[in-house]
């Protein structure tokens, strides 16, 4: 015998197979699931695109700083052997007219931009303009 104490209405629940007085039971419905990318808030993916930035910097032995605020122009700060860099990162983003991806406001960029496509999440330098000595460091 156990020494918990069970509620006589716990009991009765459990001899019960139906709750519901109506003869036509409730059933949930499901939503219809699309494949493929999901929208997300622009901000939401930004922050996904910056831990990917992260685990890739890690995965390549950089020591890596994160921006914990939201301001500023450095999102991350990647320390590899002797060299330090301050990036800035993007997600980029979908031109229906060319079918490719890209980077708004490239020539607004004061620090090395580090690009995060949202099919592949893979992360690259701006073509032409990684920092000297990091050229390979997404390959």
């Amino acid at each position: 015998m156990s020494n918990l104490y069970e509620h006589p209405w716990y009991n009765q629940l459990h001899l019960l197979e139906n709750t519901t007085t109506s003869e036509s039971q409730s059933q949930q419905k499901l939503r219809k699931e699309k494949p493929g990318l999901i929208l997300i808030d622009k901000s939401r993916l930004g922050d996904i695109a910056e831990y990917v930035v992260i685990t890739e910097a890690l995965k390549r032995g950089a020591e890596v700083f994160k921006n914990v605020g939201c301001t500023g122009k450095t999102d991350i700060v990647l320390c590899l052997d002797t060299a330090t860099i301050h990036v800035d990162v993007k997600v980029e983003e979908w031109d229906s007219r060319s079918g490719t991806f890209y980077s708004p406001g490239i020539s607004k960029a004061t620090k090395p931009r580090v690009l995060v496509n949202p099919e592949t999440w893979q992360a690259r330098w701006v073509k032409g303009k990684s920092p000297k000595g990091w050229e390979t460091f997404w390959n």
